[in-house]
Formats: C-alpha cells, sequence, structure tokens
C-alpha cells in the first residue's frame, strides 16, 4: 500500500519540525495507537536532543530510516503518541 500521508512531529522549546516519510501505526502494549518509524544512526544523533533518549527502542530495527529525504539503514525504533504528531497530506 502507498501511504499518501507524512508524519510531523513539531518541537515546541526549538521550534524545529521533524517530518517522517515512512512510518506505521499500531498499538503498544496497553492497547493504545501510536505512530512509530525506523531511524538511522547520525538522524538519531542529530535529533537526539529534541526526541529524548526514553522515546527509542534499539532492539533490532531493519530497514530505512523514516526521516524525510533519508535513506540510511536504520538501527532503532521511535514511538509517538498520536496526540504529539501530525499527519500532512
Amino acid at each position: 500500500m502507498t501511504r499518501t500521508s507524512k508524519l510531523s512531529f513539531f518541537d515546541c522549546e526549538s521550534f524545529t519540525r521533524l517530518v517522517f516519510d515512512d512510518y506505521e501505526l499500531d498499538d503498544d502494549m496497553d492497547g493504545n495507537l501510536i505512530a512509530w518509524t525506523e531511524m538511522c544512526p547520525d538522524c538519531k544523533r542529530k535529533y537526539l536532543g529534541i526526541l529524548g533518549e526514553n522515546r527509542f527502542d534499539d532492539s533490532s530495527a531493519q530497514g530505512i530510516c523514516g526521516v524525510e529525504g533519508c535513506q540510511n539503514e536504520a538501527d532503532s525504533y521511535v514511538d509517538f503518541k498520536l496526540n504529539e504528531v501530525s499527519f500532512l497530506w
């Protein structure tokens, strides 16, 4: 399935918007709908201060970084609550 929307996260403190062109919607362990994507080491290092360490899961990501414009191999998952993001059409 081709996704027509992008996921946007805006940090109010730094006025930085991150846009993800690859993401998934899924339930977390408590049954709440969340958005998640994968991130490469370079983007994780670049945006760690904005996203915070506790948002990352370094378990076994295997795919392409979800940050718009990045095609590097990912090694981390990043989770977002739906009230933290918006969808760009």
